[in-house]
């Protein structure tokens, strides 16, 4: 498979999501199908972060052990991540001065690789441009290296700062200076990618978060409740970002217990709803679950798996939760558990989680994990008619039972729930949500 990857390190807050996100947009547009995946600390600044970017004309899902291009925004990336770097590989670094230790010597020669310097501080001092201003030079230079059109990622930047003029010219100067910037020594640089296939131009460009977010609306969720955890605090957000579009009520609770019981009281009225978290917080949500064994109400849960917070690595990923998704609880009891594998799998499934949930009066755990979830994927549209709403065996009228088969009906058996949050059976697949994704695909 044709592949190209780059890997872009730095310090949490140096902007090196914002250059892997518009690389991947404007690449995605150009015809090429982009995977982008980012690691950090649990720090809002500092530490050391990182944000891959594959690169094909054919469908990848999932990022290569070793790159081909490393961009290291301070001298720490080049100290840590040196050795990712494949055979002829290429280093762009903006630290100046910087004296490679012997080890690395060894390592540039035993893999041909090639280090440049971006002199990021003497341009913007030239252009009288502030250092927030660095990302959008690097951005530019990683572009022209990768030999792409420039007016592509001017469109992108314009669109973002299409009402801020003054903003708008600066930003597009410094494009100009950092696609046209060559090194005095060796001249420009250049990656060659395969030639793009244009089908991926029409694909969406999204998380698997935001996908199982898409996926939940399809299933007729209309309340959404939970407490933020990495890497399930991205569900929350991207559903609460659509409530306007979707009208859901999205409650952001005090804490996982407070999550589990609104959502349990939801779907006992017989409303679609939701609830994520991670981790321990699956562990507050435990009794709720029970709860809802006993009184045999349907429930939805999603566990975004990761290590433990003793672990001191809360913000990476894993997939150690199936046997807490399995068994916790006070006693035995009869659930389901699935998990998703991509952003195809994050949103059929989550129909396919609430049809099993009502038909058989149990509580259904979606897995996913930090990878799945913050990953960026190159998606085929998805197929908006494909899911089927199936709520079980509801008493429309209780008057039309037999005589011997009448008793008080709980209300969560009841079709006609008069509740702004519920839809009927009938109103559930046809509900149009296409207007949350609108016109473009990214």
């Amino acid at each position: 498979m044709p592949r190209i990857s780059l890997k872009i390190v730095g310090a949490s807050g140096q902007g090196i999501n914002s250059i892997g996100a518009i690389i991947a947009k404007g690449l995605k547009r150009s015809g090429y199908c982009v995977f982008g995946y980012r690691e950090y600390p649990s720090l809002i600044k500092g530490g050391h972060a990182s944000y891959q970017l594959d690169i094909s004309n054919e469908r990848i899902c999932s990022t290569e052990t070793k790159v081909n291009v490393l961009l290291a925004l301070n001298h720490h990336g080049l100290e840590l991540n040196m050795d990712e770097l494949k055979q002829g590989g290429i280093v762009l670094h903006v630290t100046a001065g910087w004296k490679l230790p012997e080890h690395h010597q060894k390592l540039i020669a035993d893999r041909s690789l090639r280090i440049f310097y971006f002199p990021v501080d003497d341009i913007l001092n030239r252009l009288g441009a502030r250092a927030i201003l660095s990302n959008v030079l690097l951005t530019a230079f990683v572009w022209s290296m990768l030999d792409q059109d420039i007016d592509v990622i001017k469109s992108l930047v314009g669109e973002k700062f299409a009402k801020k003029k003054a903003l708008l010219e600066l930003n597009m100067r410094c494009i100009d200076e950092g696609y046209s910037f060559a090194d005095p020594e060796q001249g420009a640089i250049s990656v060659a990618l395969p030639p793009p296939d244009k089908n991926f131009a029409s694909h969406l460009l999204i998380t698997g978060s935001q996908a199982m977010g898409l996926g939940a609306v399809h299933a007729g969720v209309r309340l959404y409740a939970g407490y933020p955890m990495t890497p399930s605090s991205p569900l929350l957000s991207f559903i609460a970002e659509l409530e306007n579009k979707t009208h859901m009520v999205v409650k952001q609770a005090e804490d996982e217990i407070t999550a589990a019981q609104i959502v349990s009281g939801a779907m006992y009225m017989g409303t679609r709803a939701l609830t994520a978290t991670s981790g321990v917080g699956f562990d507050l949500m435990s009794e709720t679950l029970s709860l809802n064994a006993m009184i045999e109400n349907p429930t939805v849960f999603v566990l975004a798996q990761r290590p433990g917070p003793a672990t001191g690595l809360p913000t990476w990923t894993a997939q150690s939760g199936l046997l807490q998704a399995a068994n916790c609880s006070a006693g035995e009891f009869t659930r389901c558990v699935i998990a998703v594998s991509n952003s195809q799998d994050a949103f059929d499934l989550m129909p396919i989680a609430f049809n099993l949930a009502e038909q058989y009066q149990i509580s259904v755990i979606v897995l996913t994990d930090k990878q799945i979830a913050e990953a960026l994927y190159t998606q085929h549209p998805y197929d908006l008619e494909a899911a089927e709403i199936d709520r079980g065996r509801l008493v429309v009228d209780p008057e039309k039972l037999p005589v011997a088969r009448r008793r008080p009906i709980a209300p969560r058996e009841m079709n006609t729930i008069p509740s702004a949050l519920w839809m009927s059976p009938a109103s559930i697949p046809s509900y149009k949500w296409k207007s949350v994704c609108g016109s473009s695909t990214d």
